[in-house]
């Protein structure tokens, strides 16, 4: 996950994953540090929840990357108003408002660097929020050979925690698996075969 930290203390224990050895796990901190503790179930229990906790509380977090989107958005439109607007209502040369236009492009390239990066972290957070609160359901579906036929997912017959977000799963991937675990459940269909789902390129279901 990314870092949901408030302030330099909080980076120093916050979790983002975990790498799993044979005998070590190593647990990469937000502040850089990388802490390295047994192979052990609750060890990486203790990490887990950890995650989930965090998750759980990413809304003051989350208020303050909007707040600053929406800080960095009116900072953005100032600028250009000031550096196109005022030009162009002062009948100035055209090359004098493409100038200015530009130089208000260039004062704005940090404020706009900064609110991708918060909107990557605002969908995250989204992404593991709903991750955690959806997480049985979307586990039932990774070990059922129908959901797996319908999805892009190749997981099968494993779990997959709040740690493995980072390994490719989309928001989107993740409400497809949800939505058909709930298609299977409410109507009980067959299933194919374990072996149908291991042959990949007859796993997938065309949509017509």
């Amino acid at each position: 996950m990314k870092d949901y930290s408030l302030n330099d203390k909080e980076r120093g224990t916050f979790i983002l994953n975990y790498d799993i050895g044979e005998e070590v796990v190593n647990a990469n901190m937000a502040d850089g540090n990388v802490f390295r503790i047994p192979n052990t179930d609750n060890n990486i229990n203790i990490l887990e929840s950890k995650m989930i906790e965090q998750v759980e509380n990413s809304g003051k977090k989350e208020i303050s990357l909007k707040n600053s989107n929406f800080k960095n958005v009116l900072f953005m439109c100032l600028i250009w108003t000031l550096s196109t607007g005022c030009t162009y209502a002062m009948n100035l040369p055209l090359n004098t408002i493409l100038i200015s236009t530009g130089i208000g492009t260039i004062i704005n390239i940090p404020s706009f660097v900064k609110l991708i990066r918060n909107t990557s972290v605002l969908k995250d957070i989204e992404k593991n929020r709903f991750f955690v609160k959806n997480e049985t359901v979307i586990n039932e579906g990774l070990n059922n050979t129908n959901v797996l036929a319908n999805t892009n997912i190749r997981d099968e017959g494993r779990s997959i925690t709040i740690n493995d977000m980072d390994n490719g799963y989309s928001y989107d991937n993740l409400k497809e698996l949800l939505n058909n675990t709930k298609l299977q459940t409410t109507f009980d269909f067959d299933t194919f075969p374990q072996e149908v789902v291991e042959e990949k390129g007859k796993t997938k279901v065309r949509r017509r």
